[in-house]
């Protein structure tokens, strides 16, 4: 008989319990089922967005694809211009979004446009992206503005990547800028600190070359003020070992390429 009562009284404690609680934890588990089934729906949604980026992107590097030592023709330029404006319509904020408004300012640099390229590159500047990406496109800025002669403007964006992978690229187009306004000191300091930041790879031996031969020009134009040596910019600095490794990183299959939330 106590069993007996025992039992009733746990099925009344029980009924009781699921009175006050019941509803609570029900209202919890359905919330607990959506957010995990809601969050492989989103998961699978981004990844379905990448793709379909990454198609698009495909295009546009096949368009730009030429025989060695060949020009770009009107009609790939063209084609490259029409698929990066699909994807921008489609996928603004994806990292191949990026990487395309990169090629578009160098073709823009191809052409003597610094407005356009300076056009472009801040427009990547200005999204959320990739630190990588945004510290190329910052170099590429740099080189820009020196291009159009802005010397200060150049110099600041070159400096803002003096602790990132590019450090030893922008301190040697400061030392460029420098000799371009005949402030040779400013040079020299410049083209040491590059030499000091060069990364340890197989272009090493070539960095530290051409830095030393920069080097050594600062003090040619010392003993020669009245003609210093001319230094031409170079906008998109396609020869320079430390960008191009960075930059393959970032043409390789990014961890999460959609960018879409």
């Amino acid at each position: 008989m106590v069993a007996h009562l025992t039992e009733e009284e746990q099925i009344e404690a029980f009924k009781r319990w699921w009175t006050e609680h019941g509803t609570k934890t029900v209202l919890v588990a359905v919330l607990l089922s959506a957010t995990y089934f809601g969050w492989n729906w989103y998961g699978d949604q981004k990844l379905k967005k990448a793709q379909q980026a990454s198609v698009i992107y495909q295009e546009f590097v096949e368009a730009n694809t030429t025989a060695q030592g060949a020009a770009l023709t009107d009609a790939q330029k063209e084609k490259m211009k029409t698929v990066a404006d699909k994807l921008a319509a489609s996928h603004a904020n994806s990292v191949y979004n990026h990487l395309i408004n990169l090629q578009l300012a160098k073709l823009a640099v191809d052409d003597k446009d610094y407005e356009k390229a300076a056009e472009v590159l801040q427009r990547v500047l200005s999204a959320d992206m990739d630190e990588s990406i945004k510290n190329l496109a910052t170099l590429r800025f740099a080189r820009v503005l020196f291009a159009q002669e802005k010397y200060d403007e150049a110099i600041a964006k070159a400096e803002s990547l003096s602790a990132t992978s590019f450090g030893s690229v922008a301190s040697e187009l400061r030392g460029d800028i420098y000799m371009a306004q005949n402030r040779l000191i400013d040079a020299d300091i410049a083209y040491r600190e590059a030499m000091s930041n060069v990364e340890p790879s197989q272009a090493a031996f070539m960095r530290n070359s051409i830095l030393q031969y920069k080097l050594n020009n600062t003090k040619i134009a010392t003993q020669s003020p009245e003609n210093p040596l001319e230094i031409i910019p170079n906008p998109h600095g396609a020869t320079d070992a430390e960008e191009t490794e960075v930059e393959a990183e970032t043409n390789s299959e990014p961890k999460d390429a959609s960018g879409d939330a």
